[in-house]
């Protein structure tokens, strides 16, 4: 099975500050993946290139098969983006944003009891 997205060596700099480092991860088709860290660990910046809105510095990212930097229209094409300001409010454990996120991609699956 063939990745929906791949990552490998992924380094993002904005002036002299490294954002994102040797970041490295793959999501296979049908797969569910989800960004978690504290302020300022890099998931807002890592969607950002993922959506082609920032470039890696080094390194190579595909989504679709599509090189983000090099097929970039492609790749927008191929995806749907909704970013909120604020991000989602979640007063739980990573596992609350889990069943969340699993209600997106089955919504006839029950959420999880009280968390």
């Amino acid at each position: 099975m063939s990745n929906l997205l791949a990552l490998a060596g992924v380094n993002t700099r904005i002036g002299p500050y490294h954002i994102l480092q040797g970041v490295d991860f793959a999501v296979p088709r049908g797969g569910l993946t989800m960004l978690l860290g504290r302020n300022g660990a890099g998931k807002t910046t890592t969607l950002r290139l993922l959506s082609t809105i920032l470039q890696p510095d080094e390194g190579t990212a595909t989504i679709n098969g599509f090189d983000l930097v090099e097929q970039a229209p492609s790749v927008r094409r191929s995806i749907g983006v909704s970013m909120n300001p604020g991000g989602i409010v979640l007063t739980v454990m990573p596992r609350g944003p889990s069943s969340w996120a699993r209600a997106l991609v089955n919504p006839t699956t029950p959420a999880l009891a009280a968390e």
